[in-house]
C-alpha cells in the first residue's frame, strides 16, 4: 500500500486554522479584470476621470513650483503674502482740498501742457490730485511694475544667481536705475507680458502692459502702487529694499530732485514721445509722500515747478 500524504492541521485557540486557498484566478476573475480595464480606458478617453499620465504631471508641477517659490530667509520676518493675490489694505485716503485747488492754478499756467498729477501721503493717507485718471504709457517707469512677476517667478533669495550673464540683484540695481540696461529687458522677456500682467493684477493692481512691455496706467493707479511699496504692503522685503536701494541713489536732475528743499527721492523718469513723467517717493526725516507727474507736452523744469507747489503743501 502506498503512503498517502498526510496533510498537516493547525490549531489556534482551539479553532482549526484554515489554509490559504492555492487556487489560481479563474476564467471569470480574469473577465471581471479586462471589465474593469476597459471602463477605466474609456473613461480616461471620455473624460470622466484623469489619466495616471496626468496625474503624475500635475504632481510633478508641484514639486517643481514648491521648489521654485522656496521660502525665504528665515530672517526675512517682513515677508508679506503678497503672491497669493488679493487687494492689500490700504490708507483711508483724504482729499487736500487746498494743495488740490494749487494744482489746478499751476496746471493753468502752462496751458500747453496737459497735466496729470497724484499726491500721496505716506504716513496718513492724505492726497491731491489733478485729472489723476487719465490713462498714459509709462515707458521706462513701467519697470517698477515688474517686479511682482519677477519675484514670484525668481525668489529674491536666489537673486546672486547668474542670468543672461550677470547677478539678477545687478540687472535689477542697474535696470530701476534711471539708464536703460540690456540685462533688465532681457528679464523682462524671460518673464513675458502675459505672465507679467496676470501677477500685477493677482497683487490687486490695474496696470497692462503691452508686448513691448510698456505699461498703461493713471497716475493715480501709478501712485497708489509705489505707496503700497513704500508702506510695505507689496512685494517682498528683499524686493523692496533692491528697490528703493536703487531709486534712492543721489541724482541732481530736473523734476522731483530739484523740486524739494532738503529731502531724499528715491525715483524714476520717462521721457516718450513728448511726455515727460517723474514718479516716486520725497522723503523729509521720517515722513515720506508719493508723486507721480505726468505733463504731455511738457519738460523736466516744468515738472520741478510743479514740484515745488507740491511739497509747500506736503512737506512735515
Amino acid at each position: 500500500m502506498k503512503n498517502r500524504k498526510v496533510k498537516s492541521v493547525y490549531y489556534i485557540h482551539g479553532f482549526k486554522l484554515k489554509r490559504a486557498s492555492s487556487k489560481r484566478p479563474g476564467v471569470p476573475s480574469f473577465v471581471l479584470f479586462l471589465m474593469l480595464s476597459g471602463f477605466m480606458f474609456y473613461g480616461v478617453r471620455a473624460g470622466l476621470m484623469p489619466s495616471p499620465t496626468a496625474l503624475l504631471h500635475k504632481g510633478t508641477q508641484k514639486i517643481a513650483a514648491s521648489v521654485l517659490k522656496e521660502n525665504p530667509a528665515d530672517g526675512d520676518k517682513s515677508v508679506l503674502s503678497s503672491n497669493t493675490g488679493g487687494k492689500k489694505p490700504q490708507k483711508i485716503k483724504v482729499k487736500n482740498k487746498e494743495l488740490n485747488q494749487q494744482l489746478a492754478i499751476k496746471a493753468r499756467q502752462y496751458n500747453n501742457v496737459k497735466w496729470s498729477v497724484y499726491v500721496e501721503d505716506v504716513n496718513s493717507g492724505l492726497t491731491a490730485s489733478y485729472n489723476e485718471d487719465a490713462d498714459y504709457k509709462f515707458g521706462s517707469i513701467s519697470r517698477l511694475a515688474v517686479l511682482p512677476a519677477l519675484e514670484t517667478k525668481v525668489n529674491p533669495d536666489r537673486w546672486n544667481n547668474y542670468y543672461f550673464g550677470s547677478p539678477i540683484k545687478d540687472c535689477v540695481n542697474k535696470g530701476l536705475g534711471q539708464s536703460n540696461d540690456a540685462c533688465y529687458d532681457k528679464l523682462t522677456k524671460y518673464l513675458g507680458a502675459d505672465y507679467i500682467n496676470k501677477t500685477i493684477k493677482s497683487y490687486g493692481y490695474d496696470i497692462e502692459f503691452d508686448g513691448s512691455f510698456n505699461a498703461t496706467t493713471s497716475s493715480e493707479k501709478m501712485g497708489t502702487y509705489i505707496a503700497d511699496l513704500k508702506r510695505g504692503q507689496s512685494l517682498f522685503a528683499k524686493t523692496r529694499r533692491a528697490l528703493f536701494d536703487s531709486l534712492y541713489a543721489p541724482k541732481q536732475t530736473a523734476g522731483l530732485s530739484l523740486g524739494c528743499g532738503d529731502c531724499r527721492v528715491a525715483n524714476k523718469q520717462s521721457n516718450d514721445k513728448n511726455t515727460a513723467i517723474d514718479a516716486g517717493v520725497v522723503t523729509h526725516g521720517a515722513r515720506s509722500y508719493v508723486v507721480v507727474v505726468v505733463a504731455e507736452g511738457g519738460t523736466f523744469d516744468q515738472i520741478t515747478d510743479m514740484a515745488q507747489t507740491i511739497d509747500r503743501y506736503m512737506q512735515p
